[in-house]
């Protein structure tokens, strides 16, 4: 059977070499390396194997975007692996499956671009990057046009770099602070290839909302860290009817939670999706209850920096007055006790950028002498943390309206960690400034797919409504905003994107119920303090979502 599809060929970098000084030690890496990051990547993008070499993988996908999003989540995590590193390459092209095996051009073409790249790199075909989005393209740098043996014609390549350990945004000894959790790879005893398919995608849903989670360290490991809280869960069938039981227990074995998911096999998407995440949020939201306790029984003046940070994100839940005064009040701290602590100055200037945005006077006001200040400190660190970078690019944006210094800090970030939802989400509100909608709506819908239930999920309804705006689609920012209204009615930025949307619309009942909400909750809002309070740019989208605003009747000042 022949068909269009992306290609992902996978090596070990070394195989032969590792097997010959150490055998059985290089098989138990392999192992563990398959079930906790390889097989639940794959699944999770939506990949399946098709040939597995020992020391390498033939995988297809739907999509290009989905190999290549494997290919990245892989290296990256590999990034701090002592003894396994891989090359990956990616093309799409025509391919045909026979016998369980899988030839033509797609598969000789992705290996070859395997073998071009270095240990931790990714090499991709032009064909494979043209279908790339705003938010993985500035991953990749241009490597000209490579001849390959056996390919007639020269082929574009893309690469993106090794990662360097560690490439998102926290530091080792907050990572040391945290709370830990160990997610255990999701088992079944069922030996149906869609149900073992379907165990790897789960590890891999559960890990990727885990991994969103700022104030927690979770890792998915067989074998979990003694001091760990564990997370397991084992997927049980009978014909089509399935049910997920998942457990967590505190680090000395004690139960603290468990649940059940039924669902059915023909519905397994769906249930995946909802499944995974009701799961991360039954475990999370216990672990938030039992350490914010443990955080906030001390003062501010007996917590270390590092519990400053820990307990701010732990704040960073509703957004609302209360929430982010005490959010701005343990950042502040955090930088007063260690004025090199690089996180809380990410955190810091991107909490007040995002409560000026949201125009919360109140919050802002004890810190605005301090806002300046520690611009200019985070920036003598000389850090590459990539949140410090988007922090101080949107800051610099504010100050001066410099767009190309905030889109080379947006492409470095992007590249830096693609998985951050936080990262990719401040990205987004960037280009949203900027008036650049597509590729902001790239970002925010890569940041809702890395985190269903980040703090951050409010947000990103709101800068895709308004990207939405920008770009002439009232409907779909209507629908961004009722999805977000029905957590919230009282966020002011999806009740500005609807009076927008409505003006535009001539939807005269809908825009006076949005507007009166929209000034019952800032009654200073104008189209003027909108525009000052994120410097939105002068440009068509921008001034698109103002028109609809004052064909709604909204104060020009």
């Amino acid at each position: 059977m022949r068909r269009l599809c992306a290609i992902l060929a996978a090596d070990i970098v070394g195989y032969s070499r590792l097997m010959g000084q150490d055998e059985l030690g290089t098989l138990d890496a392999l192992r563990r390396m398959r079930a906790e990051l390889f097989e639940p990547a794959v699944a999770g993008q939506h990949g399946k194997i098709i040939k597995s070499m020992g020391d390498g993988w033939l995988v297809s996908f739907r999509s290009t975007a989905d190999a290549v999003a494997c290919a990245l989540l892989v290296q990256d995590k590999l990034a701090v692996n002592p003894t396994i590193k891989v090359r990956i390459g990616v093309h799409i092209g025509d391919v045909v499956f026979e016998n369980e095996d899988i030839f033509g051009d797609g598969v000789n073409v992705a290996s070859r671009l395997q073998e071009f790249c270095g240990p931790g790199c990714v090499a991709v075909s032009d064909a494979a990057f043209g279908s790339l989005d705003g938010a993985l393209a500035p991953s990749f740098d241009d490597a000209g046009p490579q001849s390959f043996k056996n390919i007639a014609r020269h082929v574009q390549v893309w690469v993106r770099a090794a990662p360097v350990p560690d490439p998102l945004t926290l530091g080792q000894a907050l990572r040391d602070r945290r709370p830990v959790l160990n997610l255990v790879p999701v088992t079944t005893s069922d030996d149906r290839v869609e149900v073992r398919e379907l165990a790897h995608a789960l590890t891999s849903d559960i890990t990727a909302c885990l991994d969103s989670v700022d104030w927690l360290s979770a890792e998915t490991r067989q074998e979990p860290d003694a001091e760990a809280y564990v997370l397991d869960a084992t997927l049980r069938t009978g014909g089509n009817r399935m049910r997920l039981e998942a457990r967590l227990t505190s680090p000395d074995g004690t139960p603290i939670w468990s649940d059940k998911f039924d669902g059915d096999l023909s519905q397994a998407f769906d249930w995946q999706d909802d499944t995974a995440q009701e799961t991360a949020i039954g475990a999370t939201d216990l672990l938030l209850e039992r350490e914010s306790q443990r955080l906030h029984a001390a003062t501010i003046a007996d917590m270390s920096a590092e519990d400053c940070l820990i307990a701010s994100m732990m704040d960073f839940v509703l957004l609302d007055d209360a929430s982010m005064t005490r959010n701005m009040n343990y950042l502040a701290a955090a930088i007063e006790k260690r004025p090199d602590f690089t996180e809380a100055y990410a955190y810091a200037i991107a909490n007040f950028i995002a409560c000026t945005s949201m125009q919360l006077h109140s919050v802002l006001e004890p810190h605005v002498q301090s806002f300046p200040k520690w611009v200019e400190a985070a920036r003598r660190l000389n850090s590459q943390s990539p949140m410090l970078i988007v922090s101080l690019g949107l800051a610099d944006y504010r100050f001066d309206g410099d767009s190309q210094s905030l889109r080379r800090a947006i492409r470095f970030s992007l590249r830096r960690a693609p998985f951050s939802a936080m990262v990719v989400c401040y990205c987004g509100f960037g280009y949203v400034w900027m008036g650049e909608p597509e590729p902001a709506l790239d970002c925010f819908r890569k940041a809702e797919r890395l985190s269903r239930f980040n703090p951050m999920a409010m947000p990103m309804l709101g800068g895709a409504s308004i990207a939405s705006i920008q770009a002439g689609h009232d409907d779909a920012a209507i629908a961004y905003c009722e999805r977000g209204l029905t957590t919230s009615d009282g966020y002011v930025a999806l009740h500005a994107s609807m009076v927008a949307a409505y003006g535009h619309k001539g939807d005269a009942e809908k825009v006076a119920y949005h507007l009166r909400r929209l000034l019952d909750i800032n009654p200073g809002f104008t189209v003027k303090s909108r525009r000052e309070s994120s410097r939105y740019g002068d440009t068509p989208g921008n001034r698109r979502f103002e028109d609809g605003l004052r064909k709604a009747g909204l104060p020009e000042e």
